[in-house]
């Protein structure tokens, strides 16, 4: 089972469908944006911290890993 498909399944064994999977996607790349709108504001540290909060759901209901430059 791949990564994906696993994570999936790990959020249907906890009760989550496939709406709510979508509504969390939805959710991480809102504070992707989030966060570039608050360094824009100069607030680095806290965009920093939303950045790695999206990354990390990202992550967990995708399967992929996103670089920053």
């Amino acid at each position: 089972m791949d990564h994906i498909t696993n994570e999936r399944r790990k959020l249907y064994l906890r009760g989550v469908g496939e709406d709510e999977v979508v509504y969390q996607i939805l959710d991480a790349v809102q504070h992707l944006d989030h966060s570039k709108t608050m360094r824009e504001a100069g607030l680095g540290e806290q965009a920093d911290f939303m950045l790695d909060r999206a990354r990390q759901k990202l992550i967990e209901l995708l399967g992929i890993h996103l670089e920053v430059h």
